[in-house]
């Protein structure tokens, strides 16, 4: 009978939860978010007794996603070390300046949000990726699997009636 999942059901949400995993990696590159890495590389999977999950090792995927919403300061520390890579025209002298514009951004953040969220556009990098179309090829393959399981244990309940 249909229960908890057995080895079988485990590999085929660990294989899609990996390809899922990179493809978030995939797209948080094309899409020019990747800044320093880490929160790709923290990105990770992990099996549960009831199938698995994604881990957002930092916990930046929703900000990358959705933006930050105004009235939290957000990680001075975290904007100083992204001002390093210079994106977006910003540039500075010396380190003074350096973290005046850190911490400019960090309160502008604070009051209005970040430009992802004062835009209402999510970025897509989860929501392009976690969607039902990557979903779908999944559940096929559970749905195949239980529905042979199940019309077996029909079979053999019939049988034992006769």
């Amino acid at each position: 009978m249909i229960g908890k999942p057995d080895a079988i059901d485990l590999k085929l949400i660990e294989n899609f939860l990996e390809q899922e995993r990179l493809a978030i990696i995939a797209s948080q590159q094309t899409k020019g978010l990747k800044a320093h890495g880490s929160s790709a590389a923290a990105l990770r999977t992990e099996q549960t007794s009831e199938g698995g999950q994604l881990i957002d090792g930092t916990g930046t995927f929703e900000f990358q996603e959705f933006g930050r919403n105004p009235g939290r300061m957000p990680p001075w520390n975290a904007i100083y070390q992204w001002l390093e890579l210079k994106k977006y025209g910003l540039v500075w002298d010396n380190d003074t300046q350096r973290r005046a514009l850190a911490w400019r951004i960090a309160m502008k953040i604070k009051r209005k949000g970040s430009y992802t969220h004062i835009r209402k556009k999510p970025t897509g990098v989860l929501t392009d990726t976690l969607s039902q179309e990557n979903l779908d090829p999944l559940l096929e393959a559970l749905a195949e699997k239980y529905q042979t399981q199940v019309l077996s244990d029909v079979q053999r309940a019939i049988t034992k009636i006769k």
